[in-house]
Parts: C-alpha cells; structure tokens; sequence
C-alpha cells in the first residue's frame, strides 16, 4: 500500500493505493501517528486507487476509526471499488465508518 496525505485548512484528504494488507502494518502506523500530530477536524480516506483489501486491512481502519475517536476527527471512506467496495459491503463496514460513493 501507498499513500498520500494533503491537508487543506483543517481537513485531510488520505489516498490510499494499491494492496492493503498486515505487510502493510508498519507504513499504516507511521500514517495515524501523522494524523495525530496534525489533529484534524476532518479526514476523508479515498480508496479509489485501492486494489485489494484483506481482514487485515479492514482491521487496521477500525483502528483508524479508533484514532479518529481519540484524537476528536470525523473520518469517512469515499469511492470504494471492485474487490475493496465488496469486502466493505459484506462486512457491513459502513456501520462503522460512513461510506461515500
């Protein structure tokens, strides 16, 4: 996984892309502890770009979630795709996080 994160005034964008899985656990770390230095208002996590998801993946953005609880951000996931966009579906996932298409 990839990522890239742009903050405008207050709200980050995150860009996440590729493959999201546990290999992935370290990179995704250094990324909520950037989110929790900068203390957004707002984060949207686009995954457009995102390929692939596994249940590691969907493990680590509920620790996002968790992050974004402590810290005092609202957090949402737009544009899921394919595979991601189906894993997101079965497992409920926008009763956790909201979802935008």
């Amino acid at each position: 996984m990839e990522y890239r994160v742009t903050n405008s005034g207050g709200k980050v964008d995150v860009h996440l892309e590729g493959k999201f899985t546990f290999a992935d656990n370290g990179k995704f770390r250094e990324l909520l502890k950037t989110l929790q230095s900068e203390k957004p208002q707002s984060c949207s996590v686009n995954l457009s770009n995102l390929e692939f998801m596994d249940s590691a993946g969907l493990g680590m953005l509920i620790l996002f979630k968790d992050t974004a609880v402590q810290t005092g951000f609202s957090l949402s996931l737009r544009s899921p795709q394919g595979q991601v966009d189906k894993i997101l579906r079965i497992s409920k996932f926008d009763e956790e996080i909201p979802i935008e298409s």
